[in-house]
């Protein structure tokens, strides 16, 4: 990759370098703990994310809640992968357009520790956690419950058709610490420098 900072597609700076820490692999968790699980995941990004890590945190891990309540059977572990990426170029790469950076991440890592049959599952949750319809493509198994479980944490349950349990069980374990209002921020900034294109992130 290119040293230093580089345009992306927005016209944002994006690091063109940003290398991954070093994340456990497959056979250094199990997903019957989800929260430890995503943690020793999370862990090494806390001097990136800064001041915003509890808040992205309680994001996650409220989705994680929601996804649950949305698919009980579903295998959670690429979902935990997932998660910790699914927003992450808004660091990364410090920009709103962030979704096909973060997929990026998330095939860098998987890549780097496996299992490959982990690479399409996580690619299609991160690339369509915004979707506005129903996702209806491979691995609509994850990524439909993805979405739903993100869209309802990011519109406060009203829309995603979450179960009002789980909405007020991940708002009660995992409150709020910041994230939307940094997202109102990162928007408004976005809003004055490229009004035209104020919301990159959304698919339809």
């Amino acid at each position: 990759s290119r040293p230093g900072l580089s345009k992306g597609s927005s016209g944002e700076a994006v690091s063109a370098n940003f290398e991954l820490p070093a994340m456990p692999g497959p056979g250094e968790w199990s997903s019957s703990d989800p929260e430890r699980a995503f943690d020793a995941h999370f862990e090494p990004l806390d001097s990136l994310l800064g001041p915003d890590r509890r808040g992205y945190r309680n994001h996650c891990l409220r989705v994680l809640v929601n996804v649950r309540a949305l698919a009980p059977s579903l295998d959670l572990a690429p979902v935990i992968v997932a998660l910790v990426f699914h927003d992450l170029a808004l660091w990364t790469h410090r920009t709103v357009d962030y979704i096909e950076p973060s997929a990026e991440l998330a095939q860098r890592h998987l890549e780097r520790v496996g299992p490959a049959d982990w690479l399409a599952p996580v690619d299609v949750m991160i690339r369509w956690h915004h979707k506005q319809r129903r996702y209806a493509g491979p691995h609509a198994e994850f990524a439909e419950p993805f979405r739903r479980a993100d869209m309802g944490d990011f519109t406060f349950g009203l829309m995603g058709a979450v179960p009002r349990a789980a909405l007020q069980e991940g708002r009660g374990r995992y409150p709020n610490a910041g994230f939307h209002r940094m997202l109102f921020l990162r928007t408004l900034g976005r809003l004055a420098t490229r009004p035209w294109s104020p919301f990159p992130m959304l698919r339809w």
